[in-house]
Protein backbone atom coordinates (compact mmCIF):
# COMPACT_ATOMS: atom_id res chain seq x y z
CA UNK A 1 0.00 0.00 0.00
CA UNK A 2 1.07 3.85 -0.63
CA UNK A 3 -0.09 6.78 0.66
CA UNK A 4 1.15 9.89 -1.21
CA UNK A 5 0.26 13.64 0.51
CA UNK A 6 1.02 17.29 -0.81
CA UNK A 7 0.26 20.34 -1.62
CA UNK A 8 0.55 23.34 -3.83
CA UNK A 9 0.38 26.96 -2.29
CA UNK A 10 -0.75 29.64 -4.89
CA UNK A 11 -0.80 33.29 -5.34
CA UNK A 12 -2.55 35.69 -7.69
CA UNK A 13 -2.20 39.53 -8.21
CA UNK A 14 -3.76 42.17 -10.30
CA UNK A 15 -3.96 46.25 -9.72
CA UNK A 16 -7.54 45.90 -8.00
CA UNK A 17 -7.01 42.53 -5.89
CA UNK A 18 -4.85 39.69 -4.44
CA UNK A 19 -5.65 36.30 -4.26
CA UNK A 20 -4.14 32.82 -2.68
CA UNK A 21 -4.75 29.64 -1.41
CA UNK A 22 -3.37 25.94 -0.54
CA UNK A 23 -3.90 23.51 -3.37
CA UNK A 24 -3.68 20.20 -0.69
CA UNK A 25 -3.79 16.70 -2.75
CA UNK A 26 -3.86 13.01 -1.46
CA UNK A 27 -4.05 9.60 -2.72
CA UNK A 28 -3.76 5.80 -1.78
CA UNK A 29 -2.85 2.95 -4.32
CA UNK A 30 -2.96 -0.79 -3.09
CA UNK A 31 -1.39 -2.99 -5.02
CA UNK A 32 -1.60 -7.12 -5.20
CA UNK A 33 0.08 -9.14 -7.91
CA UNK A 34 -2.29 -8.66 -11.02
CA UNK A 35 -4.53 -5.71 -9.71
CA UNK A 36 -3.93 -2.15 -8.02
CA UNK A 37 -7.13 0.02 -6.66
CA UNK A 38 -6.44 3.91 -6.28
CA UNK A 39 -8.15 6.55 -4.47
CA UNK A 40 -7.67 10.18 -4.71
CA UNK A 41 -8.80 13.60 -3.80
CA UNK A 42 -7.44 17.00 -5.25
CA UNK A 43 -8.26 20.41 -4.50
CA UNK A 44 -7.55 23.47 -7.18
CA UNK A 45 -7.66 27.17 -7.58
CA UNK A 46 -7.99 28.66 -11.39
CA UNK A 47 -7.38 32.69 -11.43
CA UNK A 48 -8.37 33.47 -14.99
CA UNK A 49 -11.70 32.30 -16.23
CA UNK A 50 -12.88 30.93 -19.92
CA UNK A 51 -16.18 33.56 -21.11
CA UNK A 52 -17.40 31.43 -24.15
CA UNK A 53 -19.61 33.42 -26.78
CA UNK A 54 -21.63 30.78 -28.93
CA UNK A 55 -24.40 31.00 -30.83
CA UNK A 56 -22.31 32.31 -34.12
CA UNK A 57 -20.49 29.81 -36.45
CA UNK A 58 -17.94 29.16 -34.15
CA UNK A 59 -17.17 29.76 -30.09
CA UNK A 60 -15.23 32.55 -29.10
CA UNK A 61 -13.17 32.17 -26.02
CA UNK A 62 -11.88 35.07 -23.87
CA UNK A 63 -9.65 34.51 -20.94
CA UNK A 64 -10.17 36.99 -18.41
CA UNK A 65 -8.39 37.50 -15.10
CA UNK A 66 -9.79 37.57 -11.26
CA UNK A 67 -11.60 40.74 -10.30
CA UNK A 68 -12.80 42.02 -6.75
CA UNK A 69 -16.70 40.93 -8.32
CA UNK A 70 -15.49 37.54 -9.77
CA UNK A 71 -13.55 35.79 -7.49
CA UNK A 72 -11.32 32.76 -8.43
CA UNK A 73 -12.65 29.73 -9.88
CA UNK A 74 -12.20 26.53 -7.11
CA UNK A 75 -12.93 22.34 -6.98
CA UNK A 76 -12.56 19.89 -5.38
CA UNK A 77 -11.96 16.50 -7.07
CA UNK A 78 -12.77 12.86 -6.00
CA UNK A 79 -11.77 9.72 -8.11
CA UNK A 80 -11.50 5.67 -7.69
CA UNK A 81 -10.19 3.40 -9.52
CA UNK A 82 -9.45 -0.27 -10.14
CA UNK A 83 -7.01 -1.77 -12.96
CA UNK A 84 -5.89 -5.48 -13.65
CA UNK A 85 -3.47 -6.59 -15.64
CA UNK A 86 -0.17 -9.24 -15.26
CA UNK A 87 3.18 -9.40 -16.44
CA UNK A 88 3.41 -11.32 -19.96
CA UNK A 89 -0.65 -10.70 -19.84
CA UNK A 90 -2.15 -10.07 -23.46
CA UNK A 91 -5.36 -8.50 -21.64
CA UNK A 92 -5.70 -5.44 -19.77
CA UNK A 93 -8.75 -3.52 -18.46
CA UNK A 94 -9.57 -0.89 -15.91
CA UNK A 95 -12.26 0.80 -14.68
CA UNK A 96 -12.47 4.16 -12.81
CA UNK A 97 -14.99 7.13 -11.57
CA UNK A 98 -15.09 10.76 -10.48
CA UNK A 99 -16.95 13.42 -9.24
CA UNK A 100 -16.22 16.78 -9.18
CA UNK A 101 -17.65 19.72 -7.17
CA UNK A 102 -16.91 23.53 -8.77
CA UNK A 103 -17.52 26.79 -6.88
CA UNK A 104 -17.31 30.69 -8.68
CA UNK A 105 -17.35 29.54 -12.16
CA UNK A 106 -18.52 32.17 -14.29
CA UNK A 107 -20.03 32.83 -17.66
CA UNK A 108 -21.27 35.58 -19.74
CA UNK A 109 -24.77 36.93 -18.39
CA UNK A 110 -25.70 38.06 -21.44
CA UNK A 111 -24.49 38.20 -25.38
CA UNK A 112 -26.47 37.62 -28.20
CA UNK A 113 -26.70 40.41 -30.30
CA UNK A 114 -24.19 42.68 -28.34
CA UNK A 115 -21.47 43.44 -30.48
CA UNK A 116 -19.36 45.41 -28.07
CA UNK A 117 -19.53 42.17 -25.52
CA UNK A 118 -15.64 42.42 -24.99
CA UNK A 119 -15.39 45.60 -24.56
CA UNK A 120 -17.90 45.43 -21.53
CA UNK A 121 -17.30 42.33 -20.22
CA UNK A 122 -17.06 42.69 -16.54
CA UNK A 123 -20.49 44.03 -16.65
CA UNK A 124 -21.47 41.32 -18.43
CA UNK A 125 -20.13 38.38 -16.48
CA UNK A 126 -22.08 36.16 -14.33
CA UNK A 127 -20.11 35.10 -11.56
CA UNK A 128 -20.57 32.99 -8.28
CA UNK A 129 -21.92 29.86 -10.22
CA UNK A 130 -21.92 26.04 -8.75
CA UNK A 131 -20.86 23.18 -11.21
CA UNK A 132 -20.67 19.35 -10.72
CA UNK A 133 -18.92 16.74 -13.02
CA UNK A 134 -18.87 13.08 -12.57
CA UNK A 135 -18.81 10.16 -14.74
CA UNK A 136 -17.82 6.42 -15.64
CA UNK A 137 -14.46 5.30 -17.62
CA UNK A 138 -13.62 1.64 -18.75
CA UNK A 139 -10.55 0.79 -20.81
CA UNK A 140 -9.21 -2.59 -22.43
CA UNK A 141 -6.64 -3.75 -24.00
CA UNK A 142 -5.99 -6.74 -26.14
CA UNK A 143 -2.83 -8.23 -28.04
CA UNK A 144 -3.26 -11.24 -30.22
CA UNK A 145 -1.00 -12.70 -32.33
CA UNK A 146 -0.40 -9.52 -35.00
CA UNK A 147 -3.31 -7.69 -33.92
CA UNK A 148 -3.32 -5.00 -31.20
CA UNK A 149 -6.26 -3.02 -29.92
CA UNK A 150 -7.95 -1.16 -27.77
CA UNK A 151 -11.53 0.35 -26.51
CA UNK A 152 -12.00 2.88 -24.02
CA UNK A 153 -16.09 4.46 -22.92
CA UNK A 154 -16.44 7.19 -20.57
CA UNK A 155 -20.03 7.99 -20.10
CA UNK A 156 -20.25 12.00 -17.78
CA UNK A 157 -22.38 14.33 -17.02
CA UNK A 158 -21.25 18.29 -16.86
CA UNK A 159 -23.77 20.73 -15.48
CA UNK A 160 -23.84 24.47 -14.12
CA UNK A 161 -26.32 26.49 -11.77
CA UNK A 162 -26.36 30.02 -11.45
CA UNK A 163 -28.82 31.67 -8.83
CA UNK A 164 -29.57 34.56 -11.67
CA UNK A 165 -29.89 32.35 -14.84
CA UNK A 166 -32.57 29.58 -15.74
CA UNK A 167 -34.27 29.52 -12.86
CA UNK A 168 -31.89 28.59 -10.50
CA UNK A 169 -32.34 25.21 -11.93
CA UNK A 170 -29.20 23.34 -12.69
CA UNK A 171 -28.41 23.22 -16.40
CA UNK A 172 -26.03 21.01 -18.98
CA UNK A 173 -22.68 22.77 -19.54
CA UNK A 174 -21.94 23.95 -23.41
CA UNK A 175 -19.31 20.79 -23.65
CA UNK A 176 -21.56 18.41 -21.80
CA UNK A 177 -21.05 15.02 -23.87
CA UNK A 178 -22.81 12.19 -22.83
CA UNK A 179 -20.73 9.31 -24.13
CA UNK A 180 -17.41 8.88 -25.83
CA UNK A 181 -15.90 5.86 -26.84
CA UNK A 182 -12.60 5.16 -28.85
CA UNK A 183 -11.43 1.86 -30.67
CA UNK A 184 -8.36 1.78 -32.20
CA UNK A 185 -6.09 -1.16 -33.64
CA UNK A 186 -2.46 -1.84 -35.13
CA UNK A 187 -2.08 -4.85 -37.58
CA UNK A 188 1.54 -5.47 -37.82
CA UNK A 189 1.71 -7.14 -41.67
CA UNK A 190 5.58 -7.48 -41.41
CA UNK A 191 8.36 -6.42 -39.30
CA UNK A 192 8.64 -3.08 -41.31
CA UNK A 193 4.64 -2.58 -42.05
CA UNK A 194 1.78 -1.91 -40.09
CA UNK A 195 -1.83 -1.16 -40.46
CA UNK A 196 -3.39 1.29 -38.02
CA UNK A 197 -7.09 2.80 -37.48
CA UNK A 198 -8.84 4.81 -34.83
CA UNK A 199 -12.34 5.15 -34.74
CA UNK A 200 -13.90 8.12 -32.39
CA UNK A 201 -17.56 8.36 -31.64
CA UNK A 202 -18.99 11.58 -29.07
CA UNK A 203 -22.37 12.87 -28.35
CA UNK A 204 -22.64 16.61 -29.68
CA UNK A 205 -22.09 19.19 -27.60
CA UNK A 206 -25.16 21.79 -26.40
CA UNK A 207 -26.26 24.80 -27.57
CA UNK A 208 -29.10 27.21 -26.62
CA UNK A 209 -32.02 26.64 -28.58
CA UNK A 210 -34.34 29.67 -29.85
CA UNK A 211 -37.74 29.69 -28.17
CA UNK A 212 -38.49 32.38 -31.16
CA UNK A 213 -38.05 34.86 -32.89
CA UNK A 214 -39.66 38.89 -31.53
CA UNK A 215 -40.59 40.28 -35.06
CA UNK A 216 -39.30 44.13 -35.69
CA UNK A 217 -41.59 47.63 -33.78
CA UNK A 218 -40.90 51.14 -33.78
CA UNK A 219 -39.32 50.41 -30.37
CA UNK A 220 -36.77 47.20 -30.87
CA UNK A 221 -35.42 45.57 -33.99
CA UNK A 222 -35.90 42.00 -34.91
CA UNK A 223 -33.76 39.51 -32.41
CA UNK A 224 -34.49 35.82 -31.07
CA UNK A 225 -35.23 34.68 -27.90
CA UNK A 226 -34.23 32.19 -25.39
CA UNK A 227 -35.65 30.99 -22.42
CA UNK A 228 -33.85 27.65 -21.63
CA UNK A 229 -29.47 27.40 -21.40
CA UNK A 230 -27.90 24.44 -23.45
CA UNK A 231 -31.43 23.23 -24.06
CA UNK A 232 -30.48 21.76 -27.31
CA UNK A 233 -27.83 19.21 -28.53
CA UNK A 234 -26.28 18.88 -31.98
CA UNK A 235 -25.98 15.37 -34.02
CA UNK A 236 -23.31 12.72 -32.67
CA UNK A 237 -20.01 12.87 -34.13
CA UNK A 238 -17.88 9.99 -35.50
CA UNK A 239 -15.16 9.65 -38.02
CA UNK A 240 -12.75 6.74 -38.71
CA UNK A 241 -9.25 7.39 -39.53
CA UNK A 242 -6.89 4.81 -40.95
CA UNK A 243 -2.72 4.96 -41.28
CA UNK A 244 -0.16 2.68 -42.98
CA UNK A 245 3.65 3.40 -41.87
CA UNK A 246 6.45 1.46 -43.24
CA UNK A 247 10.02 1.48 -42.08
CA UNK A 248 13.36 1.37 -44.06
CA UNK A 249 16.05 0.25 -41.16
CA UNK A 250 19.39 1.68 -41.37
CA UNK A 251 22.85 0.82 -39.94
CA UNK A 252 23.52 1.36 -35.76
CA UNK A 253 19.74 0.97 -35.12
CA UNK A 254 18.55 3.98 -37.29
CA UNK A 255 15.81 3.69 -39.87
CA UNK A 256 13.44 6.36 -41.92
CA UNK A 257 10.27 6.15 -41.37
CA UNK A 258 7.13 7.02 -43.98
CA UNK A 259 3.53 7.40 -42.64
CA UNK A 260 0.53 7.47 -44.82
CA UNK A 261 -2.88 8.87 -43.30
CA UNK A 262 -6.18 9.03 -43.99
CA UNK A 263 -8.19 11.29 -42.14
CA UNK A 264 -12.63 10.40 -41.75
CA UNK A 265 -11.99 7.88 -44.46
CA UNK A 266 -15.70 7.39 -44.66
CA UNK A 267 -16.57 11.23 -45.73
CA UNK A 268 -18.54 11.91 -42.36
CA UNK A 269 -20.51 14.90 -42.87
CA UNK A 270 -20.10 16.07 -38.81
CA UNK A 271 -22.03 19.01 -37.72
CA UNK A 272 -20.05 22.23 -37.24
CA UNK A 273 -22.10 24.83 -36.13
CA UNK A 274 -25.89 25.15 -35.60
CA UNK A 275 -27.85 28.77 -36.00
CA UNK A 276 -31.03 30.24 -36.32
CA UNK A 277 -32.29 31.83 -39.91
CA UNK A 278 -35.02 32.36 -41.80
CA UNK A 279 -36.28 30.01 -44.70
CA UNK A 280 -38.44 32.13 -47.60
CA UNK A 281 -40.91 29.93 -49.46
CA UNK A 282 -41.37 31.14 -53.04
CA UNK A 283 -44.04 30.54 -55.90
CA UNK A 284 -42.94 29.41 -59.16
CA UNK A 285 -42.28 33.10 -60.24
CA UNK A 286 -39.99 33.62 -57.22
CA UNK A 287 -41.78 35.89 -54.93
CA UNK A 288 -42.08 35.20 -51.54
CA UNK A 289 -45.11 33.53 -50.11
CA UNK A 290 -43.93 32.32 -46.47
CA UNK A 291 -40.83 33.20 -43.86
CA UNK A 292 -39.90 29.96 -41.76
CA UNK A 293 -37.92 30.21 -38.62
CA UNK A 294 -35.50 27.25 -38.92
CA UNK A 295 -32.37 25.95 -37.54
CA UNK A 296 -29.43 25.86 -40.14
CA UNK A 297 -26.87 23.66 -40.30
CA UNK A 298 -22.49 24.32 -41.07
CA UNK A 299 -21.42 21.16 -42.03
CA UNK A 300 -17.47 19.88 -42.30
CA UNK A 301 -15.48 17.11 -43.02
CA UNK A 302 -13.56 16.75 -39.95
Amino acid sequence: MQWNVGARYSYFQTKQVNYQGLEPRTSLTYRTDNASIQLSATRMIQYNHALVKSGGLTDKITWVPSTPGILPQTSWQYAVGWSQSRPGQTFKYSIGAYFKQMQNLSMYRYYYGDPYLYYRWEANTLSGGKGRAYGLELTAEKSFRRWSGGVNYTLSRNQRRYDELNESKWFNDLYDRRHILNLNGVYKMSKTLQLSFLWVYYSGQRYDLPAGRIAANPLVPEYIAYDKKNNGKYPDYHRLDVGLTKKYFLTKGRYWEINLNVYNLYSRRNTYRLYPAVEVITDEQHRPLERRNVISIAYKFR
